[in-house]
C-alpha cells in the first residue's frame, strides 16, 4: 500500500510548465500572431496604396481640367496661367495651363406650384473650368500620377493657388504626348 501512495506523491511532484522556464507554442499563440501579420500587412498596403510605389519609368505630358462650381466669379480673376497648384497635402498638380473659364453655375430646386422641377441661374455664382498641365508617370494600374497624386475623371481635388483654393472634379484628360521611356517591369 505504501507504494502506492508514493505512486501517487511522484505524479504530484511533476515540475509544473510554469516553474520549468520552458514554454510551448499553443494555438492561442499561433492565431495571435497570425492577426498580427495580417494586420500589419493590411497597413502596409493602405499606406503603399496613398504613395507612388510603381516599377513604371514611362511619362508623359498631360492637360486635365478642373471644375469648381458655385464661386464667386471674382475670385477667378486672381488664378494666372502659369501658376503652381498644390493639392491640400502640398504636392503639385501641375501648372495653370490657360485662361480660366467661367460659365453660368445654376441651381435645381424643386417647384412646389408646377410640381417640377426646374433650374434656374444664380445671379452671384459661377463655375471655373481650371485647365492644368503637368507631367505625369503612367502607372499600368493606377492610371497618371503627377507628384504621387492620382489624376482621374471624376475624382475631386482641392487646389490651391496664389490668392484661390477651391475644390472641384476633374472632367477631362488629354494626354499631349506619346508616354516617355520604359518600363521596369520590361
Amino acid at each position: 500500500m505504501n507504494e502506492e501512495l508514493n505512486f501517487e506523491n511522484e505524479e504530484q511532484k511533476k515540475p509544473s510548465r510554469r516553474g520549468n522556464g520552458k514554454k510551448r507554442f499553443s494555438l492561442i499563440d499561433a492565431i495571435i500572431l497570425v492577426v498580427a501579420v495580417a494586420l500589419i500587412i493590411l497597413i502596409v498596403f493602405a499606406y503603399a496604396g496613398s504613395l507612388d510605389i510603381s516599377f513604371s519609368t514611362k511619362k508623359t505630358s498631360i492637360t486635365y481640367t478642373i471644375e469648381i462650381q458655385g464661386i464667386d466669379p471674382a475670385l477667378a480673376a486672381n488664378i494666372a496661367v502659369g501658376a503652381a497648384v498644390i493639392d491640400e497635402n502640398g504636392y503639385s498638380l501641375g501648372n495653370v495651363a490657360a485662361g480660366v473659364e467661367v460659365d453660368s453655375y445654376f441651381e435645381v430646386s424643386y417647384d412646389p406650384v408646377s410640381k417640377e422641377v426646374v433650374s434656374s441661374e444664380h445671379p452671384a455664382l459661377s463655375n471655373v473650368l481650371l485647365t492644368i498641365t503637368a507631367e505625369a508617370k503612367v502607372d499600368d494600374v493606377k492610371g497618371y500620377l503627377v507628384d504621387g497624386q492620382r489624376i482621374a475623371v471624376g475624382a475631386e481635388y482641392f487646389v490651391d493657388l496664389p490668392g484661390f483654393e477651391g475644390k472641384g472634379e476633374c472632367i477631362s484628360i488629354v494626354v499631349d504626348n506619346a508616354p516617355k521611356g520604359g518600363s521596369a517591369n520590361g
